[in-house]
């Protein structure tokens, strides 16, 4: 992965800390603790301060460094996703973020789950609308009568 290792994991696994969602001083941990092993799949977003935990050995971070190593086996690569452009109204997308803050997200994170990647929010949206297509096609009825 060369000397953007650290970049690549950013762009691919967000700019955020994997244990406790803080966004400051964002440094990139290996899993294995093997500095040359910079494989995507070992390579994990992290606080200074956590990072500073997990190696310093601090009490309770046994139980994340696990959930961290656990991250390997679901590492999504960016390049094997298709992208196409998204656009909504300014006030779909407020809707929308609105519910995802106050009613998913909220849920995740009380069921331990403090990780959530918007692409894969956006993925599940889509999951959605496949399996329902019905509410797909009255949401968008109702739509074009509002315009």
């Amino acid at each position: 992965m060369g000397q953007d290792y650290r970049e690549q994991c950013l762009e691919e696994k967000g700019k955020f800390c994997h244990i406790c969602d803080d966004e400051e001083e964002i440094v990139v941990h290996h899993i294995d603790g093997n500095r040359e092993n910079n494989d995507l799949g070992n390579l994990m977003p992290v606080c200074k301060s956590c990072h500073q935990r997990i190696h310093g050995g601090s009490e309770g971070y046994e139980e994340w460094y696990e959930k961290l190593d656990s991250k390997r086996d679901i590492t999504f690569l960016q390049r094997e996703a298709e992208q196409r452009p998204f656009y909504a109204r300014p006030e779909a997308w407020q809707e929308y973020h609105e519910v995802i803050d106050f009613e998913v997200k909220r849920e995740l994170h009380r069921r331990g789950i403090r990780d959530v990647q918007e692409r894969e929010l956006y993925e599940v949206m889509l999951r959605v609308g496949a399996e329902n297509p019905e509410l797909v096609r009255d949401e968008f009825l109702e739509l074009r009568r509002e315009s």
